[in-house]
């Protein structure tokens, strides 16, 4: 679990080789995969796959603290920073 500060960015990066699985929890704050960008509301959580190699970034647009529930296909994680937000 890991917490975003209002403003503050996560993720400008890669997975290799696992899919990665967020649950968003709180917003509004945007989600930036690949070349898709979705604006969550926050009003419910919301689940998102992200495929292996899918460079992918979050920002906090709220001005509250909300939180990420992370989970990975993999235990042994190798990841690539990438430059989204």
């Amino acid at each position: 679990m890991a917490s975003m500060q209002p403003g503050s960015i996560r993720g400008n990066h890669a997975h290799a080789s696992a899919a990665e699985w967020l649950l968003l929890c709180g917003g509004p704050a945007t989600l930036v995969a690949g070349e898709e960008e979705v604006l969550v509301s926050g009003e419910e959580p919301e689940l998102f796959e992200i495929p292996a190699g899918l460079p992918h970034a979050i920002v906090n647009r709220s001005g509250r603290e909300i939180f990420l529930v992370v989970f990975y296909e993999e235990k042994d994680l190798q990841t690539s920073p990438e430059k989204l937000l």
